[in-house]
């Protein structure tokens, strides 16, 4: 049964990618570091974000989904 020390908080919302004419807007979600240990999910290549980089003046750090790696970022 999950503990209270394993919580996780999360937010819905959109950001912008590009600029100018490139700009487009993305649907995102704000979480903290746990929910993906919550969840059970691994990443694909790379790594989720740690603890220290959820803070203000943390290192920012994005998680990318599968079809935005491969569409927008050319699986680069």
């Amino acid at each position: 049964m999950p503990e209270l020390e394993d919580a996780g908080a999360y937010y819905a919302s959109a950001v912008s990618s590009g600029r100018g004419a490139e700009a487009r807007q993305l649907r995102a979600v704000l979480a903290t570091p746990s929910v993906f240990r919550l969840l059970g999910v691994q990443p694909a290549r790379g790594r989720f974000f740690v603890e220290s980089e959820e803070r203000d003046e943390g290192d920012h750090v994005a998680v990318l989904s599968y079809d935005l790696w491969r569409g927008q970022f050319a699986s680069d």
